[in-house]
C-alpha cells in the first residue's frame, strides 16, 4: 500500500513538474530553419525565408520574434521598430497550403498595432499574395501609420479571392523614423501582425445528414415497370 502510494505520488510530482516546466516558443528563426505550421483550419504554412535590412539588421535578431499559432493563421509578435532617423525592413515570405481539397483557401486578412509619430514617419505591413502555381499577383494587403499628417492609420486589411489550393505571401513591414526635411525626433514601431486566412467551410452535420436523407429517399423510390399495379 505504500508502495502504491509513493508511485502515485511520484507521478503526480513528474507531472507537475512537466507542467510546471516552460515550453520554447516558436520563433521566425525556427520557421526560417525548416519548422512548419499546421493550424485547426487544415493550413500548412511551410518554406520560410527572411531578410532583415537597414539599421534593424544590427539591432534586432530573428530570433526576437515569436511565432504563435492562431486557428486560422499565425500571429508574429515583436517589437519591430525604429527612432531618430532609422530604417528598417523585414521581407518574410513563405507558402501555405490546405491541407484539405475540399476547403481551399478563400480570403486572407491581416491586423497590426502599426504606429508612428513625426512628420514622414511610417510604419507599414504589405504582402502580396500570389497564385501557386504561376505566381500571379491574386491580392495585395496593407496595414499602415503615416506620422505627424492627416488621415486615419489603417490596422486591417482583407482580400476574397477564387477557391485556391496554395498560396505564397510575400510580406514587407517597414519601420521608418525619418523626418520630413531631416532631424530626429521621429519614432516607428509595432508589436503585433497577425495573418489568418479563410477556407470553404466544411458541411455541417446537418448538412451531411439531409444529403444522407435525400439519397435514402432517393434510393427508396423504384421505377414502375410497364404492366405492374
Amino acid at each position: 500500500m505504500l508502495t502504491l502510494r509513493g508511485t502515485c505520488l511520484s507521478l503526480a510530482l513528474a507531472l507537475l513538474l512537466a507542467m510546471a516546466s516552460p515550453v520554447r516558443a516558436l520563433t521566425l528563426q525556427d520557421l526560417v530553419s525548416g519548422d512548419t505550421l499546421t493550424t485547426s483550419n487544415g493550413l500548412f504554412f511551410h518554406d520560410f525565408s527572411l531578410e532583415i535590412t537597414g539599421h534593424l539588421s544590427t539591432s534586432l535578431s530573428a530570433s526576437d520574434l515569436s511565432i504563435l499559432t492562431l486557428p486560422d493563421g499565425f500571429r508574429m509578435v515583436g517589437p519591430i521598430s525604429a527612432a531618430d532617423g532609422e530604417v528598417g525592413n523585414v521581407l518574410i515570405s513563405y507558402r501555405v497550403d490546405s491541407n484539405l481539397p475540399i476547403a481551399p483557401i478563400i480570403a486572407a486578412s491581416i491586423v497590426s498595432n502599426v504606429a508612428a509619430s513625426g512628420v514622414g514617419a511610417q510604419a507599414a505591413v504589405d504582402e502580396f499574395i500570389l497564385s501557386i502555381p504561376g505566381g500571379v499577383p491574386i491580392a495585395l494587403l496593407s496595414a499602415f501609420d503615416t506620422g505627424g499628417t492627416s488621415g486615419t492609420p489603417m490596422f486591417s486589411d482583407e482580400a476574397i479571392f477564387s477557391p485556391m489550393p496554395a498560396l505564397k505571401v510575400e510580406k514587407s513591414i517597414l519601420v521608418d523614423s525619418s523626418l520630413l526635411g531631416g532631424g530626429f525626433g521621429g519614432s516607428a514601431r509595432l508589436s503585433v501582425v497577425d495573418q489568418r486566412f479563410e477556407v470553404v467551410p466544411e458541411p455541417t452535420p446537418l448538412v451531411l445528414m439531409s444529403l444522407g436523407l435525400l439519397g435514402l429517399a432517393g434510393a427508396g423510390r423504384r421505377p414502375r415497370q410497364a404492366g405492374t399495379r
